[in-house]
């Protein structure tokens, strides 16, 4: 259900019966696909997958508590040795740390 205090984009395909929606609130949070009809506790709340894309430098203005993806190759934050395999880091608001 849509509030006055929302903002509510959704979309249903016709043929599986479900629709993929973006809420919005006034309070700064944004939902994507959340299945509970009350204001998300986080910011963000994803219900689903995020696909972040591997980057090959460090993000420009890094803000603590920002998640990349490193390529492995072009951008490796924690030195892994040029490892073909992407990887995901977190910016401690000093450096970025890997996080797997």
């Amino acid at each position: 259900s849509v509030t006055s205090n929302q903002m509510f984009f959704s979309i249903d395909d016709g043929v599986h019966n479900f629709s993929k929606f973006f809420k919005f609130y006034k309070t700064g949070k944004f939902a994507i696909n959340g299945s509970s009809p009350n204001e998300p506790a986080a910011e963000l709340d994803v219900d689903g997958i995020a696909r972040l894309t591997p980057q090959t430098g460090a993000p420009a203005s890094p803000v603590t508590g920002m998640i990349a993806v490193a390529d492995g190759t072009t951008w490796d934050p924690a030195a892994k040795g040029g490892t073909p395999d992407p990887y995901p880091a977190f910016y401690d608001g000093n450096a970025w740390v890997a996080m797997a």
